[in-house]
């Protein structure tokens, strides 16, 4: 995939803005407690709320780099068909573990919605970040069901020893 893809730059910037907003908000916080001995009134739940959001959609940035962490040192020695393998095992793993934890994620989102739930303090409705976990699982498995799908097309082609991730030539 490429490296420099826009829509993935513009989600990374993004979040990017948000951080510093989360900064912004909790210094101002800082300034406004302790140098008018008040607080803002649901700052810190909001900056919760930004956080986890801008965690995991950073997390589908990474998945769609391929810059996750991974324990690779030996798949860097492997020939081309046992390591073909090992990613194979690896997006299956990863599309059966995000399809599940996105199943039931947006159970619980659903729940959120049916009782109306807000947050304590500002009263957002819960459904928007417990939703945004959601949406995040769910886009990392179904990258994950893209590579096997672009995998398996290119099992078709002969392999070489620097031979490229099928992915890599699809841009976003």
């Amino acid at each position: 995939m490429q490296q420099n893809s826009s829509i993935t730059d513009k989600v990374q910037a993004t979040l990017g803005a948000l951080l510093i907003l989360c900064v912004v908000l909790n210094f101002s916080n800082v300034v406004a407690r302790y140098g008018f001995n008040t607080g803002l009134f649901g700052i810190e739940e909001l900056q919760v709320y930004l956080l986890v959001g801008i965690s995991f959609f950073g997390a589908v940035v990474v998945s769609w780099r391929r810059e996750h962490l991974r324990m690779d040192a030996l798949v860097g020695y492997m020939r081309p068909r046992p390591r073909r393998a090992v990613s194979v095992l690896e997006e299956l793993a990863m599309a059966g573990l995000l399809g599940f934890a996105a199943v039931q994620s947006s159970r619980y989102t659903w729940q959120m919605v049916q009782i109306n739930r807000k947050s304590d303090m500002m009263e957002i409705p819960m459904w928007i970040p417990h939703g945004c976990v959601t949406v995040s699982l769910a886009l990392m498995a179904l990258l994950a069901v893209y590579r096997l799908v672009a995998e398996r097309a290119a099992v078709s082609t002969p392999l070489a020893a620097d031979a490229k991730d099928p992915a890599d030539e699809v841009p976003l």
